[in-house]
């Protein structure tokens, strides 16, 4: 396809063959209306982006109407000039259970964005504060200071639960009287058994070939004073 175009002015006259084209198809923005695939000539340096010539016109079926300032496609009426307004789009209907899981499917989706922050803004701290950082010789008087008074905290606190608890069971915890104050009345008694009894043993048979066994372990537990 090869088209010459001759540029002419007061004192030049250039000839310009163009050579290459396009299949165009145009679309509304806000697409309501679409044109029908023409071929479409590629030249240098026009005054506008797209120049839409009689052959489009007539492909597309559009008439216009200077007067009105019309220009209106006979297939749907739809005005190139003068286009509509975009349709307003219906949320499409979902049920309890969709809106639940398109929340959840949100929040996590939030939840990994926080988390990715979160974690930007931590490093960024800890190589601060390592920067910052400098490491003192001998010892870390603040730090000291504040064991020793967590210690001394701790030990109050234990004073006085153990004061608590003398207060409590006070019976318990009192010094013991002296013997002239005691009590004559017996509240508890325990018998002991009597010392000069003998003890009544008790033999097991032992098989003969597990005598002389048993007889040198016994000894050696004799022996460490075990029995």
């Amino acid at each position: 396809m090869n088209i010459s175009l001759t540029v002419s002015d007061s004192e030049n006259h250039v000839v310009t063959t163009l050579t290459e084209w396009v299949k165009l198809k145009l679309f509304d923005k806000n697409n309501l209306w679409s044109s029908q695939t023409v071929r479409t000539v590629v030249t240098p340096g026009p005054c506008t982006d797209v120049i839409l010539g009689l052959l489009f016109l007539k492909v597309n079926k559009i008439v216009t109407d200077h007067s009105n300032n019309t220009c209106v496609a006979k297939d749907n009426g739809y005005d190139l000039l003068n286009p509509p307004a975009a349709p307003e789009v219906k949320e499409p209907f979902m049920s309890l259970q969709e809106k639940h899981r398109k929340l959840q499917h949100s929040v996590k989706k939030q939840k990994r964005l926080l988390l990715l922050q979160l974690n930007s803004v931590g490093r960024v701290k800890r190589e601060e504060l390592d920067n910052e950082y400098r490491a003192t010789d001998g010892i870390d008087v603040i730090a000291a200071i504040r064991e020793q008074v967590e210690i001394l905290a701790d030990k109050a606190r234990l004073i006085e639960r153990s004061d608590k608890l003398c207060d409590e069971f006070k019976d318990v915890f009192d010094p013991l009287p002296h013997y002239d104050d005691l009590l004559d009345e017996i509240h508890c008694k325990i018998n002991l058994k009597d010392a000069s009894q003998t003890i009544k043993t008790r033999s097991y048979s032992c098989p003969r070939k597990y005598r002389d066994a048993w007889k040198t372990l016994i000894q050696q537990h004799l022996d460490g004073g075990q029995i």
